[in-house]
Order: C-alpha cells, then sequence, then structure tokens
C-alpha cells in the first residue's frame, strides 16, 4: 500500500495479523487508510514490540479503545503473543473481550495450551465460567477439547491443568481422561478422573 511505513520485509512478517485486523474493522478499507499510528501499533502488536507498543500507548492513548480493538488480545493470544498479550491488558483492553468463535483470550489460551499466557490471563481475573458464543464452552472445556483436539506444537496442556486447578476452575468430565497420560496424573492427583 503507498505510504504505508514498513518495509517489504517488515509487511510479509505481519499481513497475516493486518488481513485480520482489517476483517476486525481495525482498517476501514486497506493497510493504507490506517492513520500511521494504527499502523505502527498493529506493527507493534504483531512483534509484540513492547516498547512500541508502550510508546504508542502513551502518545495515543485511544488507540487500543479503536473500534475492534477488544479483539486484537484473543487474536494475538491465539497467536501465541505473550509480550503483546501483557502490554494490551497493562493498557486496559477488557480481558473478558471476545474474538473469533466468542472465545475469549482464555479460551484460546486454553485451547492451545499456553500456560504463560493463561497465567497472566487469570492473574488480571479472567472469567473461568464465561462461555464461548458459538460452542458454548467455557474456557477450561476448551481445554478439555483442545488435549485432544488442538495439538499445538509447544502447548503445555500439564501446566495449564495446574494452573486451571489453581484457581479451582470446573472442568468438563466429558473429554476426561484425556489420553495423555502426563496430563491425566495432573488430574487424578487432584481426584477429577
Amino acid at each position: 500500500a503507498s505510504g504505508c511505513i514498513f518495509a517489504p520485509r517488515q509487511r510479509r512478517q505481519f499481513s497475516r495479523l493486518v488481513k485480520l485486523f482489517r476483517r476486525r474493522s481495525l482498517c476501514r478499507n486497506q493497510l493504507g487508510s490506517c492513520d500511521a499510528a494504527r499502523r505502527r501499533f498493529l506493527g507493534a502488536c504483531a512483534k509484540a514490540n513492547p516498547k512500541e507498543l508502550d510508546r504508542l500507548l502513551a502518545t495515543h492513548p485511544d488507540i487500543a479503545a479503536s473500534p475492534g480493538a477488544d479483539r486484537l488480545l484473543p487474536d494475538l493470544t491465539a497467536s501465541h503473543r505473550t509480550t503483546a498479550v501483557r502490554v494490551l491488558l497493562a493498557a486496559g483492553l477488557p480481558v473478558d473481550a471476545r474474538g473469533d468463535l466468542g472465545g475469549t483470550a482464555l479460551h484460546w489460551a486454553c485451547w492451545k495450551g499456553y500456560p504463560d499466557i493463561v497465567e497472566i490471563l487469570l492473574a488480571h481475573g479472567a472469567s473461568l465460567t464465561i462461555e464461548d458464543q458459538q460452542f458454548h464452552g467455557t474456557p477450561p472445556g476448551w481445554f478439555g477439547h483442545g488435549v485432544h483436539n488442538c495439538n499445538e506444537p509447544g502447548g503445555d496442556y500439564v501446566q495449564v491443568a495446574r494452573l486451571l486447578i489453581a484457581a479451582s476452575a470446573t472442568i468438563p468430565t466429558v473429554d476426561l481422561p484425556t489420553g495423555q497420560p502426563e496430563v491425566d496424573a495432573v488430574l487424578r492427583e487432584h481426584g477429577l478422573i
């Protein structure tokens, strides 16, 4: 797009996120129609650049309140952008904002087995009982289903199980036992299976 502030290599690095943000109404028509601050914000989110995010939020405090910005949290969680999640929460984005399928960031972190993000979200008061809008499942329900169906490379379902148990989450029994010995051992240790 003409006037884009990113070099070609940088545009390729986050083109998928830009397309996602376009669909979420962060950009009305094309990347070129976004103002420069919004493009820098998208790029900083895509690269999980906390210094740039902090600077942009300090100079443009309303940028995180742009239409569709609340979807950034679940969308970046699903992409395992831990630093961006932390900064967006500090900027005041609602911890239970909904993304794809009406799932919150905690839904996506549980589904994909991202304990680092689960821990951050729980520390910010994410709801363990909120249901997504598509399947009416809770984040612990997405965890149980994710153990069986997601197989995210680098997902640590054992640690997510420990965090959910420590938070007194109700893990639905429909997907238990999980068939993963390490996860089942943690659940068994706490009397859940």
